[in-house]
């Protein structure tokens, strides 16, 4: 596959209805702050294209988690293939939660149902394709994601007269948002929600634990010719990213405007803008725009799920048929139309399994109610994202990386990010303490799960 498809095909998959929804609502609570993060493009292209990229490419395999086995063994290549296997059901579960509100918002039916048929149709309709048709359709979706918000813009900015949308800094509205200063470059976790540096830092940490270790990425840097190809893509995934989340951005900055200038349309009149952040965007979709623009955005929002689930579920099945052939793959070696059957059927599990899984973000929200889109996200991602990084950084950088280091990694990286995700619920039921900063949950997660890795690996040595 070319350069191209790959890389948008990369920005589509990370992307997705998330962005759509978490990207405006965190810039209308929150402010332009997390503007910040758009500094870790060049230091994340160099830490992947010229560290990660030329390890993975050296390698011909199916499944990124047969570059673990030559140097921990089958038990911690199969152990990374399951944590990878329940980064995905959660990702894809919080997709269809995700792109499941927006619909239950503009449509009027009850969330649970929406979550229930999105989630069906996803998986039936992705069973269907490979790797390359998933490819090539994530294009088409990254283009309806772009033009979907684009054309939000459009309309806002016609219904406003022109550009009055734009914020006026000096206003009593803007300030009456009381956004939190971003400030300084400390990594303080507990000194502030965000900062420039935790900004910056949290983006470098999402591109490169998500390019070093997630299948859904390392399986569309093999499907190009060499590494230089593969280095390509990730220039142009970054770029489509990039350009995705200014509009985005501005996209925040247009609703905000829309709504201060008609306060009549919000939602729900008896909360504040902030409060409702996160539901103006579906709002607005599906009671304010003209009908032929709502079915476009709709579209968008399901190409936008559809561009992950299509993904999570065809990496998924190379995984599982690939690490444990032994058990999917047992007795069909010559049998291609069973093969597919059985093939098909575990894809329709996994499709099923992340329906459950979008049910569990209900509890995430009664956990941390504060918190936004963004916020959960940020707390759902770290348990088994970071330790499978860590592995691969072991593997490829730490010569003297032992297997029983790999497993002090993986636990202690599961166990960290749930008690970093969840601080001021834990430690708060013993001591008054502040939140912890959604943005450095992944770096200390990191730093203990590598750390102990090293250390364990060093006392064998």
């Amino acid at each position: 596959m070319g350069s191209f498809v790959v890389g948008l095909s990369i920005a589509a998959t990370l992307l997705s209805t998330i962005s759509y929804l978490t990207t405006p609502g965190e810039m209308i609570k929150n402010g332009p702050g997390l503007m910040w993060s758009m500094l870790h493009f060049p230091i994340s292209f160099m830490i992947i294209g010229y560290f990660v990229i030329p390890k993975i490419m050296a390698h011909k395999v199916t499944s990124g988690y047969e570059l673990l086995h030559e140097h921990f063994g089958m038990g911690i290549r199969q152990t990374a293939a399951v944590l990878f296997i329940l980064t995905r059901c959660f990702w894809m579960g919080f997709i269809i939660f995700t792109c499941g509100g927006a619909v239950a918002a503009i449509s009027g039916i009850p969330l649970p149902m929406v979550l229930l048929l999105v989630g069906l149709v996803g998986t039936i309709y992705t069973v269907m394709g490979g790797v390359r048709a998933v490819m090539i359709t994530d294009v088409v979706q990254f283009v309806i994601l772009l033009g979907g918000a684009i054309l939000a813009i459009g309309v806002i900015t016609y219904r406003c007269g022109g550009l009055s949308w734009w914020p006026d800094w000096e206003s009593q509205q803007l300030a009456a948002l009381q956004w939190p200063v971003v400030d300084g470059y400390s990594l303080n976790p507990f000194a502030a929600r965000l900062t420039r540096a935790s900004a910056i830092l949290g983006g470098v940490m999402f591109w490169v634990t998500a390019a070093t270790s997630d299948q859904v990425i390392i399986q569309r840097y093999l499907c190009t010719r060499d590494a230089r190809e593969a280095r390509r893509s990730l220039g142009n995934s970054m770029i489509g990213d990039f350009t995705i989340t200014v509009v985005l951005f501005i996209l925040g900055f247009a609703l905000l405007g829309y709504f201060i200038q008609f306060p009549g349309d919000l939602a729900d009149p008896e909360q504040t803008i902030a409060q409702q952040a996160d539901q103006l965007f579906p709002h607005l979709i599906g009671e304010i725009l003209p009908q032929p623009v709502t079915g476009l955005l709709l579209a968008a929002l399901f190409a936008a799920a559809m561009s992950s689930l299509d993904s999570g579920i065809s990496a998924i099945g190379s995984v599982l048929m690939t690490d444990f052939k032994n058990f999917f793959a047992r007795g069909l070696a010559t049998d291609d139309v069973r093969f597919m059957v059985r093939a098909r059927w575990t894809s329709f599990c996994i499709g099923i399994l992340s329906v459950a899984l979008s049910y569990s973000n209900f509890l995430v929200q009664r956990i941390h109610p504060e918190a936004n889109l963004l916020g959960i996200t940020l707390r759902i991602t770290p348990f088994f994202v970071v330790p499978l990084f860590s592995l691969f950084v072991l593997a490829f950088f730490v010569k003297f990386s032992t297997p029983r280091g790999a497993w002090a990694a993986i636990l202690v990286g599961v166990w960290a990010g749930l008690f970093f995700a969840h601080w001021k619920t834990i430690v708060g039921y013993f001591i008054e303490t502040p939140e912890f900063s959604p943005f450095m949950i992944m770096p200390a997660t990191a730093v203990c799960s590598l750390l102990a890795g090293i250390l364990v690996s060093w006392s064998q040595r």
